[in-house]
């Protein structure tokens, strides 16, 4: 099964800048709620959270193409207060997973995400944002 066999990916960047971009835009500037219980988590390390997302792939070697419901997209993020000045500082890591092709099987390669599916994808991490660092159920 293509969507089991997964290795990371680190493509795609300026894609999930745009997207998180557009999602967060109004979102960073706002306070943030200083009781969060999730604000400087330490030792706890970043939120996680797994999605599935749409995409196409296309053979780098044999130009075969499919389309996938199932490319998993590995995102963490988290907000500690920056000692120096006392703000606050978030961090977002996105890790995308290729998939091989099952007629040549030799490298993984890179997903063209559905914008659809990658702006839900977004705006969940909007919504996860905003409940966990600003208060908003």
């Amino acid at each position: 099964n293509q969507a089991r066999e997964m290795e990371p990916k680190r493509n795609n960047a300026e894609f999930w800048i745009d997207i998180t971009t557009r999602c967060l835009n109004d979102v960073v500037n706002q306070p943030v709620d200083l009781n969060a219980r999730d604000l400087n988590r330490g030792s706890r390390g970043p939120i996680k959270c797994d999605r599935m997302l749409v995409a196409d792939f296309t053979c780098s070697l044999c130009t075969k193409r499919w389309d996938s419901t199932q490319v998993t997209m590995k995102v963490e993020y988290e907000a500690n207060r920056n000692l120096l000045n006392r703000n606050f500082l978030g961090k977002i890591e996105m890790t995308e997973y290729g998939q091989r092709c099952s007629r040549c099987r030799t490298d993984y390669e890179v997903p063209s995400f559905d914008m659809q599916s990658a702006e839900r994808l977004g705006m969940k991490l909007r919504e996860k944002i905003l409940e966990k660092y600003y208060g908003v159920p």
